[in-house]
């Protein structure tokens, strides 16, 4: 791909492989909730949103235990044994790539601590600020589609070492709106944003979200920065970086 295909009116992003490093999830996001849970824990367990989370937590571990699955132990005799459960259990569930909701609410509160005191700030491949500033430029909507929360995407593109980067992208999408392999929610992306589906290309490392949102109408390019999620064995048109798309193409 050299330029936007023309008639396209919305620039539609996955996060991991396409904006941001993979490794950012798996070794820095991953790494710093399993090394900071439990101190967070220690001060933060008697808040109503985090008690009711940890109850969650242990419901699911019980649901899981029942389904024959075999998750770390609970046996839990005070406070703060109960509190290393809590800490094992979500190192399993993040070993296992759970996206389990009391996981990644917890997660989000986490994250949201390392942000503010500076431990942690949100990674995009160099060129995305540039590129970024550009589609907003040419009079593109910018949105991001990612199977993170809102707002842990959001907490990402607002601390990069870029700067903040929010005021660049118009829109943000998680999997409330359905799960990302899924054609459905793509159609209901585009009808949020009043926009057909052919007027919306999707960058994603992943085959299977292509395809499904190709399904949907959508323009669809494969980012290979790392490795692609999948065999790209319909030959989808790819791209291993955004530094070298031009503006907008001309004609149909």
């Amino acid at each position: 791909m050299k330029s936007i295909p023309h008639g396209t009116r919305v620039i539609l992003l996955d996060i991991k492989g396409t904006t941001t490093p993979e490794s950012f999830f798996r070794v820095t996001l991953n790494e710093y909730m399993k090394e900071n849970l439990l101190e967070f824990l220690e001060r933060f367990h008697s808040i109503p949103e985090i008690k009711s989370n940890l109850a969650d937590l242990k419901r699911m571990h019980s649901d899981e235990i029942r389904a024959g699955e075999k998750p770390p132990a609970w046996n839990a005799g005070d406070r703060q044994s109960d509190l290393k459960c809590i800490v094992e259990y979500c190192s399993w569930l993040i070993d296992h790539d759970s996206t389990a909701p009391p996981l990644r609410y917890l997660e989000d509160f986490v994250w949201e601590e390392g942000y503010r005191t500076g431990k942690l700030h949100g990674e995009v491949y160099p060129e995305m600020p540039d590129v970024l500033a550009r589609w907003k430029s040419m009079g593109l909507k910018i949105c991001v589609y990612a199977s993170g929360s809102v707002f842990s995407q959001q907490l990402i593109f607002g601390s990069t070492k870029y700067g903040d980067l929010m005021p660049l992208i118009k829109g943000f999408f998680d999997i409330s709106v359905g799960t990302k392999d899924s054609t459905g929610s793509y159609s209901r992306i585009a009808g949020i944003l009043k926009v057909k589906p052919e007027e919306i290309i999707y960058f994603s490392a992943s085959i299977s979200e292509l395809k499904a949102a190709r399904k949907a109408g959508m323009k669809v390019v494969l980012m290979e920065r790392d490795t692609a999620l999948g065999s790209n064995d319909e030959e989808l048109e790819s791209i291993s970086d955004f530094s070298n798309l031009t503006g907008m193409s001309i004609g149909p």
